[in-house]
């Protein structure tokens, strides 16, 4: 068995299949962890590295107020401010001096009180109750120690692909005890130029979306900090199903170094020095590094210089064996300024004589390039057809119907307009935390209301904890405290208002989150989620939307027989062969459920009724509007007529008079005059040729 090791290597190391006769046969790619875990099966050792995270942090807090709290007048001041944390880093600091060998004894006597509450502490902490991987590494090591043959007589075969100085002591010495074991050398100083390219952009996000432009294929090593952001990217640019990690299309990884073969091209998308590691021992001043040196045992620490000098080299090694590579280099990152990396300052600037003893000579060897992409949109209808059509949800119709030259640029050409990569704001949490809370309580105790009740009442604190971990991450933040506080109770009050309002009403739940995926009328591709589908008395179904919000558009819009969302739900139930009753939309903060006027036979509480000007159910006039303008909408896009569909004044638009527009269906409807709505009005010859777009880099990007 041959194991390839390297602390880089993941689930994402690049991997030439090929060259292995298309499987790793009687070879394991490893990186730290999965290497212990061989050597200790290996060697009859089942002990696994703790991962009850609770319970070690106590152990550790407690092994550290007996053994290092009354003398550590050096770290007293994080302590009071971050315990938890301090102690967290101190054990940090304990397990890299492990791996290189550190014991105890080695700094009793020290001078520096870092080093001797080390020392005190690591006496007093019974590590192995609650083992982590440095105390296994030590614990294999101590076993190889005394039964040396263990390894020596198997046919384990390591090889280590990295240099040997960044390996941690302790690994080396255990892997001395294996009957084979190889390094791969890595003392390269000079850097090919050839078929290497720079490309510097301004932002982030613009790496991501012109590197993804490129031709990518299974000799292509594509190196992103961010695969998520980068899948994003591509999906947006080649279609919903393409996805970075499709076996046999692209290799991913986090890391230049993440390689077991050498690809024939690297892309690294992000290329800049904000994420390299820092130096490990850099919490040791130059007197402690000294120190423990001069110990007994003499513990000779790499300096940041060698360790520095080791990762150039092994990078310039695998740079070197590849025939192209592109670095993306942003120089921010929102607001903040990225720092250039190495590789790109070696590229730049060739070294030429290191050993010159008046300095350094740098000559420029590449150019650079400032990338600047002419992307063009093909509006010939031949391309058009073949461009991805998205699913029809509630949210990409309302885009189709109000700005569907967005639509076409965003969900099926893929290109976006730069968006606010910050949180999203808090008032989004709290409608998400606060559907999910009222989708666990109705999934876990369906069609069953009083038990319902009952579970909301018992577990509403633990419900909205786990709510705010999946959904609500800003909720938590220590400078939203009192927002949260509020919206606790406020959350809880407005639940209570709703299982009071469907208890009078006589409706049970029976799901949340319904999706539906189905053909009717012109949307043959119709996909959504329901918040809330219920039943009535007579087994009829109730839709009710939830909306965390007090704004009042949502009461406006079925007042205006506008409900484009309830509308479009209650279509598909009814394609589901359901029987809908009727909808409504509940507003958590106001606690308030709106419904059709007519409904009630008597007044409920919290419920409030709007008048609706369609035929009831299925409001027939408004749905027959939305299938008209859907129609007509995509077979404007379709024939290479794009509309820009905001900011023009209606003066621009075709009409006889200032309350009517053109129907957009002409063909249909031969030019009759329609009602002014939203959906219905699109810009005459001119003011299409001329219009502005609301996108900054798509401008002039059409032909």
């Amino acid at each position: 068995m041959k194991l390839h090791f390297c602390p880089s290597f993941n689930n994402t190391t690049y991997i030439n299949y090929e060259s292995h006769g298309g499987i790793l046969w009687d070879e394991a790619v490893v990186g730290t962890s999965a290497l212990l875990e061989q050597l200790l099966l290996r060697t009859g050792l089942t002990q696994v590295a703790a991962e009850d995270i609770e319970a070690r942090t106590e152990l550790r807090r407690k092994s550290y107020k007996e053994h290092i709290q009354g003398n550590c007048n050096w770290i007293s001041g994080a302590m009071d401010v971050d315990p938890d944390g301090t102690v967290d880093k101190i054990l940090e600091w304990r397990d890299c001096l492990v791996m290189e060998g550190w014991t105890p004894e080695m700094t009793k006597e020290a001078s520096s009180d870092k080093l001797k509450s080390l020392s005190q502490w690591e006496d007093g902490y019974n590590s192995m109750s609650c083992p982590g991987r440095a105390d296994l590494w030590r614990l294999l090591y101590e076993k190889l120690q005394a039964n040396p043959d263990l390894l020596q007589q198997s046919d384990l075969e390591v090889e280590v692909h990295i240099p040997q100085v960044l390996v941690p002591k302790l690994i080396v010495k255990v892997l001395e005890k294996v009957s084979k074991v190889t390094y791969s050398t890595y003392d390269e100083t000079e850097l090919k130029t050839e078929n290497r390219s720079i490309f510097q952009v301004r932002e982030q996000y613009e790496a991501w979306q012109y590197a993804a432009l490129q031709n990518l294929d299974s000799n292509t090593m594509v190196v992103c900090e961010d695969e998520e952001r980068l899948n994003n990217t591509l999906k947006g640019l080649r279609g919903e199903k393409y996805n970075i990690s499709n076996a046999g299309c692209l290799h991913p990884s986090d890391d230049i170094t993440n390689q077991l073969d050498t690809p024939k091209k690297i892309v690294w998308i992000d290329c800049d020095g904000s994420k390299r590691n820092a130096y490990r021992f850099g919490f040791l001043t130059l007197e402690e590094m000294n120190y423990l040196a001069r110990t007994r045992k003499g513990l000779q620490l790499p300096s940041a210089e060698e360790i520095s000098q080791a990762y150039m080299q092994w990078v310039i090694s695998l740079i070197n064996k590849v025939e192209g590579i592109e670095l993306w280099v942003p120089h921010y990152q929102e607001t903040e300024l990225l720092s250039e990396h190495p590789v790109v300052t070696e590229l730049k600037y060739r070294r030429v004589s290191p050993c010159n003893p008046t300095g350094f000579t740098h000559t420029p060897t590449l150019p650079i390039h400032t990338f600047t992409p002419e992307l063009e949109i093909n509006l010939d209808p031949t391309h058009i057809a073949n461009l991805p059509k998205p699913s029809d949800s509630a949210s990409t119709l309302e885009k189709l119907y109000q700005r569907p030259f967005d639509f076409f640029m965003e969900k099926m050409a893929g290109l976006r307009a730069p968006e606010d990569d910050s949180d999203e704001n808090i008032s989004l949490q709290k409608g998400k935390v606060a559907h999910y809370v009222v989708e666990m309580i109705v999934n876990k105790n369906k069609g069953n209301l009083p038990a319902m009740n009952a579970y909301f009442s018992t577990n509403y604190d633990n419900l909205l904890k786990t709510a705010l971990q999946k959904e609500g991450s800003l909720l938590q933040e220590d400078e939203n405290k009192n927002d949260s506080a509020i919206f606790k109770e406020e959350l809880k009050e407005s639940i209570q208002t709703l299982f009071d309002i469907i208890t009078k009403l006589g409706l049970t739940p029976q799901e949340c989150e319904h999706e539906f995926k189905i053909a009717m009328d012109s949307f043959n591709n119709a996909h959504g989620y329901i918040d809330m589908i219920l039943t009535d008395k007579n087994g009829k179904y109730v839709i009710i939307d939830l909306k965390y919000s007090s704004a009042k558009r949502y009461s406006d819009a079925l007042k205006e027989n506008q409900s484009l969302q309830l509308t479009y739900y209650e279509h598909a139930l009814v394609a589901e062969k359901k029987d809908v009753a009727w909808r409504g939309y509940y507003q958590f903060p106001i606690k308030t459920l709106y419904v059709k006027k007519g409904l009630l036979t008597s007044p409920v509480p919290n419920v409030v009724e709007v008048p609706i000007n369609g035929s009831a159910p299925l409001d027939a006039d408004y749905w027959n509007l939305l299938n008209i303008t859907y129609n007509a909408r995509m077979d404007e896009i379709m024939s290479g007529r794009i509309e820009e569909g905001e900011g023009f004044d209606e003066s621009n638009f075709t009409g006889k008079s200032s309350d009517t527009f053109v129907d957009i269906d002409k063909d249909k409807n031969k030019g009759k005059n329609v009602k002014k709505t939203a959906f219905s009005k699109y810009p005459s010859d001119e003011d299409y040729q001329n219009r502005p777009t609301t996108h900054t880099i798509l401008k002039n990007h059409l032909k």
